[in-house]
């Protein structure tokens, strides 16, 4: 059995066609990971009709604030957006988190497309180069869903393990509750997807 990677600068008018092929040789595809954008054939899942379950382990949440931003207006409605994080990471990496996200709107009612960097200073000397793609979701209002990939690099023994692991995150744009705060807080549950062996 085969995973089939699927670009995800694709359509999924555009996956259906790449994939029609196999389809036709009788190797029906289910969309199964809409972040990573992976394929999975349809005898990988169980014959119960269940979802492959793909094991996840807690790393740590991040919570941080954009005190800095810019935006220029592209054509289309589109925009392109540059913010400076500070934040605090907790969790098996605890320590400082400072970065910068240059996403792209999607018009102003749009998703953004996160295009993250950043460094975690942890608390225990190392550190951490993060980075993060994925959507911010424009719904719902006042809690703004986020999801993606995050990927890691250090030189620390303590973290050289993530230099190879791929994350995955969920979290929300969170609006101040006080209408006369005018920073939001995003908060970011971080996520390590484990491998283990296809059963056959």
């Amino acid at each position: 059995m085969s995973l089939l990677l699927i670009n995800p600068a694709w359509s999924r008018t555009a996956a259906k066609q790449r994939l029609g092929m196999r389809q036709r040789r009788g190797t029906p595809i289910r969309w199964c990971c809409e972040i990573c954008s992976v394929m999975l054939p349809r005898d990988v899942w169980p014959a119960s009709g269940g979802s492959t379950v793909l094991r996840l382990e807690p790393l740590y949440r991040i919570r941080f604030t954009y005190p800095e931003s810019w935006m220029v207006e592209l054509d289309g409605g589109w925009e392109q957006h540059l913010f400076l994080a500070e934040g605090r990471c907790e969790g098996s990496m605890s320590g400082r988190f400072r970065g910068a996200n240059f996403p792209q709107r999607r018009t102003a009612a749009g998703p953004f497309r996160p295009d993250f960097r950043a460094a975690i200073d942890t608390d225990d000397g190392a550190t951490i180069l993060v980075e993060w793609n994925g959507y911010g979701r424009a719904y719902p209002p006042g809690r703004r869903q986020i999801v993606g990939c995050v990927f890691h690099l250090s030189d620390s023994e303590r973290y050289r393990r993530l230099n190879d692991v791929v994350c995955v995150c969920v979290g929300e744009v969170r609006a101040p509750d006080d209408p006369d705060q005018d920073s939001t807080e995003l908060v970011i549950d971080v996520a390590e997807l484990i491998w283990e062996p296809i059963a056959e």
